[in-house]
């Protein structure tokens, strides 16, 4: 589904491969618009990479880091991106440039006219081959992510959605079954939410593969996934296995996030987000085909409930909303953990009739992360008392 015409600004970006020449990117500004551009890269706590943005031969002035104000009679600014080098972490979200390709993440190479935050496209120009049209997100929704240039690609249909894989190294990531493996992951995941989403390009995912040095992460965005697997000296040893099963679990915890996004599910808080996509990445790891011992061994990282619970997640929540950063790992343990327990209660409890699955399409908490009482009549339908004793344990108030 494509955005429908309309005066909002539209991107262009021109790349060459064989000339090695840095992209450049165009935006097309309305007949009416504000006075300054910007990018979104401090929403996300990052840093602007935009380089000499410019209205025809006038530089524009930077207000503030990240912020350029344009003239009144300005219809098109362009400018460049100063890229990051190798290797990419998906964790720190930065535009890079490989040898004959850039990875470009909307947030910090894309400007938007500030207060203007509809979606829009961006269209990519490169010499002989047709343009192609990509989605650019709003500016309240996640980010986005593009592989432009000479990247290796392969283009696959999962539950009716078009899949385009980029990667560093297509043979290796194919060969590892990396590919393989996300298309497992979207196709469990996908079942999870009924109604087909809607929107523009929402029958559409880009997904790309970046090797990494250390253990692999992942990013997900609005239409598109960013993730760095691990690299190992070859595809069968014990380490480099073993860190593709846990591989298999980012790859379903970001695409979690992503359709969850797509169906505006976002959680409601972080701890709820992040435990909910992150107990659904173990899930589906758990039913891919590979060594249950190696499966178990991840999933007990993260699943324990056993492991001594010191304050809700609420109450870490709090901690974490006033600046402490060493609580976030806890919504990864602490909320997997409880929605493993909260899971299990509801098949127990239902003879297997039911599961945390039935729930997905409306689980969410209160921005202070808090449970909705009519989220919990419901559970309480299926789980009876054992849901309130999980939330007590587990989440608090």
């Amino acid at each position: 589904m494509w955005l429908a015409a309309s005066a909002h600004a539209e991107y262009t970006v021109t790349v060459d491969p064989e000339s090695r020449l840095p992209p450049r990117f165009e935006l097309e500004l309305p007949a009416h618009h504000g006075n300054v551009v910007e990018t979104r890269a401090a929403q996300f706590g990052l840093s602007s990479q935009v380089k000499a943005p410019r209205c025809g031969s006038q530089q524009l002035v930077l207000a503030e880091p990240g912020r350029w104000t344009i003239p009144a009679a300005c219809r098109r600014v362009e400018w460049e991106v100063d890229f990051a080098a190798p290797p990419v972490d998906a964790a720190a979200q930065r535009s890079v440039a490989f040898a004959r390709w850039w990875l470009i993440t909307d947030q910090t190479a894309l400007l938007r006219i500030a207060g203007d935050g509809a979606a829009s496209t961006l269209t990519i120009k490169t010499p002989g081959q047709p343009d192609r049209v990509r989605y650019v997100p709003s500016s309240d929704d996640a980010p986005e992510f593009y592989a432009l240039g000479g990247v290796q690609e392969t283009t696959r249909t999962v539950c009716g959605v078009r899949v385009r894989y980029a990667a560093d190294d297509l043979a290796r990531v194919t060969q590892r079954g990396l590919i393989d493996a996300h298309a497992e992951a979207l196709a469990v995941l996908h079942r999870l939410f009924p109604s087909s989403a809607t929107g523009p390009f929402a029958d559409e995912l880009g997904v790309v593969f970046v090797g990494n040095a250390t253990q692999g992460n992942g990013a997900g965005g609005a239409r598109s996934l960013l993730v760095d697997y691990a690299l190992g000296t070859s595809s069968d040893t014990p380490d480099t296995f073993e860190q593709d099963v846990f591989f298999r679990a980012i790859l379903a915890h970001e695409q979690f996030h992503q359709l969850a996004a797509l169906h505006h599910s976002d959680g409601g808080s972080t701890w709820f987000g992040e435990g909910l996509a992150h107990y659904y990445g173990l899930k589906t790891m758990q039913r891919s085909h590979v060594r249950a011992d190696d499966k178990a061994k991840i999933w007990k990282l993260f699943v324990d409930p056993q492991r001594p619970v010191t304050a809700g997640l609420v109450e870490l929540m709090r901690r974490y909303a006033g600046g402490d950063q060493s609580v976030y790992p806890l919504f990864y343990q602490q909320g997997a953990t409880f929605f493993a327990e909260l899971d299990r209660a509801l098949q127990e409890v239902s003879g297997g009739k039911k599961s945390l699955d039935d729930f997905v399409p409306r689980l969410r908490s209160n921005p202070d992360g808090t449970l909705p009482n009519d989220l919990l009549v419901a559970l309480r339908a299926v789980g009876g008392k054992r849901i309130d004793e999980l939330v007590s344990r587990y989440v608090g108030h």
